[in-house]
């Protein structure tokens, strides 16, 4: 009996692989092992620069790793160990002067947790304040899910 599939054990027990995005009583910025995982800021020294859309009310975040471009904060990357050696990771940003610039509640947010999209046009992902499962709007709007192979924003690095 011949088989048609070419299974693959799924050994990252322990680990999470949601994406997602929260805002921190703090006014930091969360970011989930799978988001890091995603876009590839889970190695090395990745930094983020911070944009907001009042209209959309939509953040935009693009990830580089030139930590001397203009505006872009720390991404603070915490390792701890999991089960059966899996290293679990999370993240922040430190956005309190971004969330107070631009009137962002975080102490009291209606949503905390959101679900990023990739959006090509604007070479980052974008949180809808208004919509945290914005996944199905997002592609009302063709914006995709998955970062682009090709070329990179002007002074961004698309993480890999």
């Amino acid at each position: 009996m011949s088989s048609d599939f070419n299974f693959q054990p799924f050994l990252a027990v322990g680990g999470s692989y949601a994406q997602k995005l929260s805002i921190r009583s703090n006014g930091s910025l969360g970011l989930s092992q799978g988001l890091m995982h995603r876009y590839g800021v889970n190695k090395g020294e990745w930094f983020a620069r911070l944009f907001f859309d009042a209209e959309k009310r939509a953040i935009g975040i693009k990830f580089t790793n030139d930590g001397n471009a203009e505006g872009v904060v720390k991404i603070h990357v915490r390792s701890t160990p999991g089960k059966g050696g899996q290293e679990n990771w999370s993240g922040h940003i430190s956005a309190r002067a971004f969330m107070d610039y631009y009137g962002i509640d975080f102490k009291n947010p209606a949503q905390s947790s959101f679900r990023p999209e990739w959006n090509d046009a604007f070479g980052g992902i974008v949180v809808r304040l208004n919509d945290p499962g914005a996944s199905e709007s997002a592609k009302e709007e063709n914006l995709e899910a998955d970062p682009p192979d090709g070329e990179d924003a002007p002074g961004e690095k698309t993480p890999s």
